[in-house]
């Protein structure tokens, strides 16, 4: 029985998404390898009259 033409769409776009994520994945993983990187980090800048920043 052949596949039809949406069928074969649905896969290939799954395939996409999941090949995408991989990368997005990987890259944060090569990003964070390096120790400066970390998104969950609080980086707070005092401002007052006092801060010589």
């Amino acid at each position: 029985m052949p596949r039809t033409r949406q069928r074969v769409k649905l896969s290939e776009l799954r395939v996409g998404i999941f090949m995408l994520l991989a990368l997005l994945v990987l890259g944060y993983l090569v990003i964070n390898s390096s120790g400066d990187f970390n998104p969950f980090e609080k980086k707070v800048r005092p401002k007052g009259p006092l801060c010589f920043r």
